[in-house]
């Protein structure tokens, strides 16, 4: 396969087997969460090469905000919030479904916004003011947000 914007990576891989996918997996979620990388943001080679400069930015919030979302991924399954857990499923499925399909960096820069606006909600959530506090009301139990 040929690129003029430069922007194709691992299009030599063959997802062929369950353990082909599995192997890959990995890489193509840091590709999907952080790319374009540090040593990719002064690239200048094809169209869209001067445009990496700018995702930069973007990709640099990613970098500090990531441990916040780990984070909030670990107080989510502590606590069971059944809510939160199903942001993370969506943003962890959908972050694995685009780490398989897209092979072309453009495209995956544009996309992966469904999966990091998610965990940046994940992000915040142990800072939240009840922080999860749950009160027992007539046998079941709900969540006491205080004001």
């Amino acid at each position: 396969m040929s690129t003029g914007g430069h922007s194709l990576f691992d299009s030599e891989v063959r997802l062929e087997r369950l353990t082909d996918v599995l192997t890959y997996l990995p890489r193509g979620l840091a590709y999907t969460l952080f790319a374009p990388f540090p040593w990719q943001w002064f690239e200048t080679e094809g169209s869209t090469g001067v445009f990496r400069s700018f995702a930069a930015v973007e990709v640099i919030s990613v970098y500090l905000l990531f441990p916040l979302t780990m984070r909030g991924a670990v107080w989510l399954i502590r606590l069971r919030c059944t809510g939160g857990l199903v942001v993370l499923v969506f943003s962890v499925v959908t972050a694995s479904v685009l780490s398989l399909a897209i092979a072309n960096l453009g495209i995956l820069f544009r996309l992966r916004m469904q999966c990091l606006l998610p965990l940046l909600v994940i992000a915040a959530m142990p800072g939240t003011r009840d922080n999860g506090r749950v009160e027992q009301t007539e046998g079941r139990a709900v969540s006491s947000p205080r004001v």
